[in-house]
């Protein structure tokens, strides 16, 4: 059994990935940027996670994106944003207050996750979305705030 990288060995298996097999266009813009976040994403499709690696420039918008297989290190998914975008992403507080206006009678048990598969509400694996364990069985949270009682697993992402 393979261990688990750290967000550490994350970043640094993207930052390696990124300059060897990422498009030019990703490698110069991963160049021009620093990493910002290692975040740990759980597949509900399969038993594997991977982390999602992003990159910021020194005004805090994001570049460059990638998923990075969490055991080995490799390259799953990069994109590179046209323009720099706003890096503001969701938190478990903001999922978990999502969740308690959506559903205000639920009870919401434990913390909330980061989690990915292929279904019509998320987009692909960089866009993973949050699940909160309730007593009526997983909600989910996709970045945009959106709450979600059941995945359509019928088609991948958008």
């Amino acid at each position: 059994m393979t261990s688990r990288l750290s967000p550490e060995d994350a970043a640094r298996h993207a930052a390696e990935q990124v300059v060897l097999r990422a498009p030019a266009r990703a490698r110069a813009a991963a160049k021009e940027s620093s990493i910002h976040s290692s975040l740990l994403i759980h597949r509900l499709d399969i038993e594997a996670a991977y982390y999602l690696v992003s990159w910021r420039e020194p005004s805090g918008r994001e570049t460059v994106v990638a998923a990075i297989e969490a055991d080995s290190g490799e390259l799953l998914e990069v994109a590179v944003h046209p323009r720099p975008i706003s890096a503001r992403r969701m938190t478990p507080a903001e999922a978990r207050n999502a969740v308690a206006r959506k559903l205000p009678e639920v009870t919401i048990f434990g913390e909330p996750r980061l989690v990915w598969q292929p279904c019509r509400q998320t987009f692909d694996m960089l866009s993973p979305m949050f699940e909160l364990g309730t007593e009526r069985g997983q909600v989910f949270v996709t970045l945009d705030g959106t709450v979600h009682v059941k995945l359509d697993r019928a088609g991948k992402g958008g």
